[in-house]
């Protein structure tokens, strides 16, 4: 499967635009298996609300860390439901690691404020 580079969305070989965001489309292959690790999305992290995910997100970024946030309310049952979490965060394979170091810092310095 092939992803956006900008939002990370996944797309079919044939489009020349990204259907979610608009983002230009260049074919890229991958020279080894390491790259091809790199470019698969894990998830990290999930939220149940969105400010959660957005200051996680914005950590991650001041590491150096892309990460992308998807939004599952509209894929939920109970869209909004109290305990039900909807904001996944998802960082490349080759990142994982480092972005699960780094929010686990920050939420127990957030937990013990």
């Amino acid at each position: 499967m092939r992803y956006c580079p900008q939002c990370f969305a996944e797309f079919e070989d044939f489009e020349k635009l990204c259907p979610d965001c608009g983002c230009g489309l260049a074919f890229r292959s991958f020279s080894s298996e390491t790259d091809e690790t790199a470019a698969k999305l894990v998830t990290v992290a999930v939220f149940e609300k969105e400010a959660e995910a957005a200051l996680s997100r914005s950590s991650l970024a001041a590491e150096g860390i892309w990460s992308y946030v998807t939004d599952n309310t509209k894929d939920s049952p109970t869209p909004l439901a109290p305990g039900f979490s909807n904001f996944v965060l998802r960082v490349s394979a080759s990142n994982a690691p480092d972005a699960i170091h780094i929010l686990q810092r920050l939420w127990s310095e957030a937990i013990s404020r």
